[in-house]
C-alpha cells in the first residue's frame, strides 16, 4: 500500500523543489542549459564527449527534513525513496529539505540497488514500501543563509 496522491501538495512543493534542483544543476558547473520539465521530473543538458546530453532527475520534498538549517539529522543514515520509483527513467535521484536550502543526490542506478523495506508512517500505518538508501551513496549540496549559490557540502 502507497500514500495516496495528493495533488494540492503536489502543487505546493513540487515546482519549488523541481527550480531548486534545476539550480543546484546549474551552480554545479556541470550542466549548460534546462529544458520543461514534465511530471515529477526535470532535464537538464551537459557536454559529454563532444556532444549534448539530456540528464533527467527527479526530486521529492521529504517534509520531515527540516530542523536547524535544514541540516540533515546525524541519526539518519538511510534516506527513503517511494519503491515506485523503479519505473522511473530518471538518471538522478533529490531529495530536497522542506525549506528548500539542503538537497541530497544520488544516481537512479544506484538508488534502485538499495534494499526495498516496509516504513509504516502517520498517512500509510501499515506501512508503505521504499528503498532504504544509505546516506553515503549520495552526495549532500546546501545553499548558504544570504547565498544565491548552491554548493556541495560533503566535498
Amino acid at each position: 500500500m502507497s500514500k495516496k496522491f495528493l495533488k494540492a501538495d503536489y502543487k505546493k512543493f513540487d515546482p519549488y523543489a523541481k527550480l531548486a534542483g534545476m539550480q543546484i544543476c546549474l551552480d554545479s558547473g556541470r550542466y549548460l542549459m534546462e529544458e520543461k520539465g514534465k511530471t515529477y521530473d526535470f532535464i537538464m543538458q551537459r557536454l559529454e564527449d563532444g556532444s549534448m546530453k539530456d540528464v533527467k532527475f527527479e526530486v521529492a520534498v521529504k517534509d520531515i527534513w527540516e530542523g536547524t538549517m535544514g541540516l540533515w539529522p546525524v541519526n539518519w543514515k538511510t534516506v527513503h525513496m517511494k519503491a515506485s520509483r523503479i519505473i522511473s527513467e530518471a538518471d538522478y535521484f533529490i531529495a530536497m529539505s522542506k525549506g528548500y536550502n539542503m538537497a541530497w543526490i544520488v544516481p537512479m542506478i544506484e538508488a534502485k540497488k538499495a534494499p526495498i523495506v516496509t516504513v509504516p508512517n502517520k498517512k500509510v500505518p501499515h506501512g508503505e514500501k521504499f528503498y532504504d538508501i544509505p546516506v553515503e551513496w549520495g552526495k549532500f549540496w546546501h545553499k548558504p543563509v544570504g547565498s544565491n549559490k548552491w554548493g556541495p557540502l560533503n566535498g
